[in-house]
């Protein structure tokens, strides 16, 4: 008697099959996730560079009542690590972020001072930390280009450090601003020193 067997998988191959399929979607799955957390720090950090320069640019606009622009960091909590403020200063000589009616303002004429206004970072990144011209870690930063030229001030821990005496023994004063995702593991660092120059690593 003649049998004829046909061919097919056994369980065991079937099983194999499906186990490797869902191995391989796990992997793509995650490394995207990874992918949307590091594209988010990187637009963030664009963004942040962006607003340093239009700080900058602003301050040398020479618009009438305008001292100058700056950017106000404050890391005290959790919320406030996903947010900046870019302000204007209309009195003379104020050198720092000051939200009180005589101070700064908010760049933007149709914001306030309030930090539901202040800019926001992409979800999954924060403020890590930042570092004033001396090194020490801080929990608020400004930095403040003075019009026209403009001439900067770079504020911590209620210091201005302008000049390369300020910073002494450092030969330049410089500041660090380091955004991360929320592990932590990826990181952008922004420098700013007291001669202006603004980079992004």
């Amino acid at each position: 008697m003649n049998k004829f067997f046909k061919k097919g998988l056994t369980m065991i191959e079937l099983m194999a099959v499906v186990t490797m399929i869902i191995i391989v979607t796990g992997v793509v799955f995650a490394n995207y996730g990874t992918g949307q957390e590091s594209m988010a720090l990187e637009r963030s950090s664009q963004k942040l560079y962006q607003d340093l320069r239009f700080a900058v640019s602003n301050a040398m606009s020479g618009i009438e009542g305008n001292y100058g622009n700056g950017i106000h960091f404050d890391i005290t909590t959790d919320e406030s690590k996903k947010k900046y403020h870019i302000f204007k200063n209309s009195v003379n000589n104020a050198h720092v972020f000051n939200a009180s009616s005589s101070g700064s303002t908010n760049i933007f004429p149709s914001k306030t001072n309030d930090i539901a206004d202040w800019v926001k970072l992409e979800d999954g990144v924060k403020i890590l930390y930042l570092r004033d011209a001396v090194g020490t870690s801080q929990t608020t930063l400004d930095i403040f280009f003075r019009s026209p030229y403009p001439t900067v001030f770079l504020n911590g821990n209620n210091n201005y450090y302008q000049n390369s005496t300020d910073c002494a023994p450092r030969a330049e004063c410089t500041v660090v601003i380091m955004l991360s995702t929320n592990d932590e593991t990826r990181t952008k660092t922004i420098t700013i020193n007291n001669a202006g120059m603004i980079n992004l690593n």
